[in-house]
């Protein structure tokens, strides 16, 4: 049989920006947990702007949402 041209990841691969990960177990570690940090950080400079409930809504949505959307699903 013939060498085949990529080489088999051993421990997790990146595809569509999502960590895939050999154990099931580890998905939540890998993805979840960097997003949740980037969410927290992401509202804390958003944080001290001064506007009213809908414009943090309107923040929330341009900002927030469409960045780590593919994530969120």
């Amino acid at each position: 049989m013939s060498e085949l041209p990529f080489t088999i990841a051993s421990k997790r691969i990146k595809y569509l920006g999502i960590q895939l990960t050999r154990d099931v177990k580890d998905l939540f570690k890998e993805n979840y947990k960097p997003l949740l940090n980037e969410i927290k950080e992401d509202t804390n400079k958003w944080k001290n702007i001064p506007c009213s409930w809908v414009g943090r809504i309107n923040i929330v949505k341009m900002a927030i949402l469409p960045k780590n959307w593919k994530k969120l699903l």
